[in-house]
């Protein structure tokens, strides 16, 4: 989600390169300014054994599995395809499309949906899982024109209790905001230094993390208990 404001998937489908509305419908899915979600070819009962493979604590990105779709899951080809996105009434929002790629990577696209080809370890928040895919499952926040970080899932602890540090890659001047999942910010602080420490007085649940600072913006999950 690029914009300002929080968004509900609810009704809205995508496709495949064959472009037609309603394939795979989704569910009431809130997805906060910042926030990437995944959307993964297996059932929700399984979804643990990805967070693991890809080194992600539970809670740290919203996974919307198969099960929990309307419709077909479409299948994607490594020798060109597409991503269709459409609105609760059939209206094509916006498209992604590649002309190849290669088993075992993502695919990169700009913020206008333009491929940049397969994903690189260590480039644009890309990274190596245990099962040697390379990706950035959910957990970047493109950010054209400007350099980009990612948290790489250094929030800990993860759950917690409404106190929980951050661990930055380099010493910057960061600004953090602790988010509802509708995206309404709850707390916010400026930090110098690559460790920062946050305690949010919150009621139990899911809230969103975003970490802003001249380099770009990362969103992440953290739950409370």
């Amino acid at each position: 989600n690029y914009g300002d404001t929080a968004v509900d998937l609810a009704g809205m489908s995508w496709d495949d390169e064959s472009g037609i509305s309603g394939t795979s419908t989704f569910p009431s899915v809130t997805v906060a300014p910042g926030e990437a979600i995944v959307v993964w070819d297996d059932v929700a009962a399984n979804e643990d054994s990805l967070l693991v493979s890809w080194k992600l604590y539970p809670g740290s990105v919203q996974v919307i599995s198969t099960d929990e779709l309307t419709g077909s899951f479409p299948s994607l080809s490594q020798n060109g395809d597409g991503v269709y996105l459409f609105d609760a009434a059939g209206i094509e929002l916006t498209k992604s499309e590649y002309i190849s790629g290669t088993a075992g990577y993502s695919i990169e696209f700009d913020t206008t949906g333009a491929s940049l080809g397969n994903a690189v370890d260590g480039v644009n928040g890309a990274y190596t899982s245990l099962n040697g895919d390379v990706g950035s499952p959910g957990n970047l926040t493109p950010n054209t024109g400007a350099g980009e970080f990612t948290l790489n899932g250094r929030i800990y602890p993860n759950p917690n209790t409404g106190q929980f540090n951050i661990e930055m890659d380099r010493t910057d001047n960061y600004t953090v905001e602790v988010m509802d999942v509708r995206g309404a910010v709850l707390s916010r602080m400026t930090v110098e230094g690559n460790t920062i420490s946050v305690d949010v007085n919150v009621s139990a649940g899911m809230y969103l993390v975003r970490v802003s600072s001249a380099r770009g913006t990362v969103t992440q999950r953290v739950q409370v208990l």
